[in-house]
């Protein structure tokens, strides 16, 4: 789920998650404890992380900033 163009929770996204373009921020906790989640592909629109957003995402092996089209 967004708000503007922030990323504020996955709890509901499996597999591969793929941001789309224009996100600029991932908040805090948005994947936290969420192991249904495998990897992670990032727009290079997002320039903020929050804290814990990532945090106790047991399964995700991959992730990945794409740097252009």
């Amino acid at each position: 789920m967004t708000v503007g163009t922030t990323l504020v929770t996955t709890s509901s996204c499996t597999g591969n998650v793929i941001v789309n373009e224009g996100i600029t921020a991932i908040a805090a906790d948005a994947f936290y404890n969420n192991s249904s989640v495998t990897s992670v592909s990032l727009p290079n629109s997002v320039i903020s992380i929050g804290p814990t957003a990532f945090q106790y995402t047991a399964n995700m092996t991959r992730f990945c900033i794409v740097t252009g089209k």
